[in-house]
């Protein structure tokens, strides 16, 4: 059978508030069904008994207002006058007639039907001596009317205000009996709420004192539990079990306290082993400082020749340049040599060939000289000829062959002179060329060796820049074992510092009873 313990906190504490609510609900059940009879019975009282009383008394004044209209018709003798008391009687009457039927509308019992039965035949009854005594004073038979009026009029009268007061005390007697219940049925719900509240408040005291109790004496056991891990009490100890909150708590409780055994355990265990690798740390790093140091050495020595190795690279560098730039300008010098050189043969070559057309036109000439000649030969013998007549003529073709002669005499010569010419000129020509050559050759050459410079001066520009790259590394190696030496320093002095916690660690954890 479950206890109390095993139900959740938040079910017992629905199930008492829904006790205490279902309590709560029935009395407020019993105060309504109360509230609603007293209502009804107030309602009756108000709206029936008290009305029929009050409508009773309105039937009652009127009719003591038509007794008084009829009292001065009797004493009126204008005629005037008995027609107004007669018309106001009239008002009087239908006044009445409606308070009748209004009140007969009210009526919910046989006891007040059966009055209100005899009420309507008094009234009928009284209304026709009324109507009697009008027809008496409308003849002007007033002593007779005045008989009827004191005589049957005021026995019917009394009659009818007998069964109207008869009404008005049955009403009265009613309404009292419904107050009377009321006050009884009022009692009686006192009681009946009375009781229910006082068993709801036993139920309620009993359930809180239940739930109360079953929760306190765990919270308890929890509490200590609590208290005795803040002292350090590690030690794992046995609980009574539940499947309520409580009994969650008080097992995540449990499972905290292992957990926090087990931690401690190896918390202790670890500071242990940290404190030794702590120390094992501070000893690499002191020697590790030591090799830094030497190494940063090693590297401030490297940095100094490689910094006069730059210095050397550059001014080869620099002397590359220079040999570049001499052999650019003597390459330049070479190729304008060289153009020279090409002119001079270029003109040799025309020189050539302008020899070359002397002599043919000194051949042309020669050949000329050579026809003039056979001309003057030819002269001459037609001149011999011509006898006396010719004579003249033979002189001028004696001169003209002379001339002529003389003329192939000086082209022979001339021609001599071109052949000669033409020869040095052709000889010159080759060995310009052969120079030309000789200055391309030579141009090619510086060329090359300007090239070949240009790259040296690359090269060493180049390795001049590499070793520049070189030694700035070894600068900045150099940085960098500096900065590795400090926190080599860093580092020795954050292992003592971890070898102080890890120990002030392991007193710590020592405060734990495990």
């Amino acid at each position: 059978m479950p206890t109390l313990s095993n139900f959740k906190i938040g079910t017992r504490l629905a199930a008492a508030f829904a006790i205490v609510i279902a309590l709560l609900l029935l009395v407020l059940a019993v105060a309504v069904s109360v509230l609603n009879r007293t209502s009804g019975t107030m309602d009756r009282v108000v709206d029936d008994r008290y009305a029929q009383i009050a409508v009773s008394d309105d039937i009652k004044n009127v009719g003591d207002r038509g007794v008084i209209v009829i009292g001065r018709l009797l004493m009126a003798t204008d005629p005037a006058q008995v027609k107004r008391y007669m018309d106001e009687y009239a008002l009087v009457r239908a006044a009445n007639t409606e308070n009748f039927a209004r009140f007969e509308k009210m009526l919910n019992t046989d006891e007040a039907k059966a009055i209100f039965a005899e009420q309507s035949e008094a009234r009928k009854a009284y209304g026709a001596a009324v109507r009697k005594l009008f027809d008496l004073i409308a003849a002007g038979q007033r002593e007779e009317a005045m008989a009827v009026y004191q005589g049957d009029m005021a026995q019917l009268q009394v009659r009818y205000y007998a069964l109207i007061d008869k009404m008005v005390e049955y009403q009265s007697k009613a309404m009292a009996d419904d107050v009377a219940r009321a006050k009884a049925d009022a009692q009686r719900s006192k009681l009946w709420m009375s009781v229910v509240a006082a068993i709801a408040v036993l139920l309620g005291v009993v359930t809180a004192y239940s739930i109360t109790r079953s929760i306190t004496q765990r919270i308890h056991g929890a509490i200590a539990l609590a208290e005795d891990v803040a002292k350090g009490d590690l030690t794992p100890r046995e609980l009574p079990q539940s499947s309520d909150e409580i009994g969650r708590l008080i097992a995540a409780l449990q499972h905290m306290v292992r957990s926090l055994h087990r931690i401690v355990s190896e918390v202790r265990q670890g500071a242990d082993t940290i404190s030794a690798a702590a120390r094992e740390v501070a000893q690499g790093n002191a020697d590790l400082s030591a090799r830094t140091e030497a190494q940063a050495s090693a590297l401030q020595q490297t940095a100094s020749a490689m910094e006069q190795l730059t210095a050397a690279v550059r001014m080869s560098a620099d002397n590359a340049d220079q040999a570049n730039a001499s052999a650019a300008s003597a390459s330049q010098v070479a190729s304008a040599g060289g153009k020279a050189v090409g002119e001079v043969v270029a003109t040799m070559s025309s020189i050539s060939a302008s020899s070359q057309r002397i002599g043919e036109i000194i051949g042309t000439i020669d050949g000329i000289a050579f026809q003039t000649n056979i001309l003057a030969l030819n002269a001459a013998v037609e001149a011999a000829r011509a006898g006396e007549h010719g004579r003249g003529f033979a002189v001028v073709a004696s001169e003209v062959r002379a001339l002529a002669q003389r003329s192939a005499g000086a082209a022979r010569e001339i021609k001599d002179l071109i052949v000669a010419s033409t020869e040095q000129v052709g000889a010159g020509s080759r060995l310009v060329e052969q120079a030309g050559a000789t200055m391309t050759q030579v141009v090619t050459g510086i060329q090359q060796v300007s090239g070949v410079v240009a790259e040296i001066s690359a090269s060493s520009r180049e390795q001049s820049m590499g070793i520049e790259q070189v030694n700035m590394a070894i600068m900045q190696m150099d940085d960098t074992t500096q900065k590795n030496a400090a926190m080599v320093e860093q580092s020795t002095a954050s292992a003592k510092a971890l070898e102080d916690e890890a120990a002030h660690l392991n007193n710590a954890v020592r405060a734990f009873v495990l």
